[in-house]
């Protein structure tokens, strides 16, 4: 089972987190899954409010298996009607 940690705040490996109660299956892929802590992050623990990137820990079973540099990308969109 992966989990997840953020150092920059001052979180440690004994911090680390499980992606419960999401509307998607947790990725058994490291990279995959930071992707989807920080989308879970971003809704549900005021992500929206943090400076991205962000570094997530991945552990497997308590043991690290990757950080990986997560940024936010945002593309706004606009689009016209004729009325």
């Amino acid at each position: 089972m992966l989990t997840y940690y953020i150092p920059y705040f001052d979180e440690r490996p004994e911090d680390a987190r499980e992606l419960k109660n999401t509307y998607f299956t947790p990725s058994n892929d490291p990279e995959t899954f930071a992707e989807q802590a920080a989308e879970y992050c971003h809704s549900n623990r005021d992500g929206w409010e943090w400076t991205w990137p962000v570094v997530f820990v991945i552990l497997e079973d308590g043991k690290e298996v990757g950080k990986y540099e997560v940024e936010l990308e945002y593309i706004p969109g606009f689009y016209a009607t004729k009325i």
